[in-house]
């Protein structure tokens, strides 16, 4: 959730002048989709240790295959899922590959899509997601939205 002081640091941050009027309005709470331009700044590098870190992606990782794996089910023959030492490989057919891999040395994750290419994705404790600082996306965002424009009838939801 977005609170008044996370808004006031990131429009002195971006030296935004006009905000007098923008702050008065933002003296609740709201969510996130409301105020997009500010979502980067919602999300935070969490400091974890190494064992943290694999706790969190092997968590991760397991529930997205198992989410993968039942989307397979669903779409036939031409897609096939695979995980192996922390490396998930979901084949689309012709429609290309996702690679989605643990970094250990960076404690990031990271995703090679067909669609939109490579993104390194940090994770954020308090909001418990994978955050791509870059261009505001969380990567279960990201799969679930290009995953639906490839399966076309039905909305992909993830478990991740």
């Amino acid at each position: 959730m977005l609170t008044f002081s996370r808004v006031a640091r990131h429009l002195r941050y971006d030296g935004f002048q006009r905000n007098t009027a923008l702050l008065s309005m933002t003296r609740t709470k709201f969510q996130s989709r409301s105020f997009k331009s500010f979502q980067a700044a919602w999300y935070e590098k969490a400091n974890l240790s190494e064992r943290e870190y694999h706790d969190i992606s092997d968590g991760t990782m397991d529930s997205l295959t198992e989410s993968l794996e039942k989307l397979v089910e669903q779409q036939g023959d031409d897609w096939e899922v695979e995980y192996s030492s922390g490396v998930l490989t979901l084949k689309l057919g012709s429609q290309g590959t996702y690679v989605i891999n643990k970094q250990p040395p960076n404690k990031e994750i990271w995703l090679s899509s067909p669609v939109s290419g490579p993104k390194r994705y940090s994770y954020d404790a308090k909001e418990q997601t994978w955050f791509y600082p870059r261009d505001e996306s969380t990567m279960k965002g990201l799969l679930e939205k290009e995953l639906t424009d490839v399966v076309g009838e039905t909305e992909v939801k993830l478990d991740c």
